[in-house]
């Protein structure tokens, strides 16, 4: 699954999870950028990534996820 499969698949996740239409993400964007994305919706939020495309993530990567494209990034090594 290439990059942008794997940002248009959050794209949605996203709007869901926080309960927003106008999610716009990019590689660069953080949970600065995202109203809502605390630390419990980072927890939550990453749980319904690894639900969506049926992959775990370590307690390690949660911890240093700092933008979507680590995100992104880690699923794309995921799916390989």
């Amino acid at each position: 699954m290439d990059s942008k499969t794997i940002i248009n698949e959050l794209q949605q996740l996203f709007e869901r999870h926080f309960d927003m239409e106008d999610v716009v993400l990019s590689p660069e964007t953080t949970s600065c950028d995202i109203r809502g994305w605390d630390s419990f919706a980072h927890v939550t939020l990453l749980g319904d990534i690894e639900g969506k495309f049926n992959i775990n993530f370590s307690g390690f990567e949660i911890a240093n996820f700092k933008t979507v494209g680590d995100i992104i990034n880690s699923i794309a090594q995921k799916l390989c």
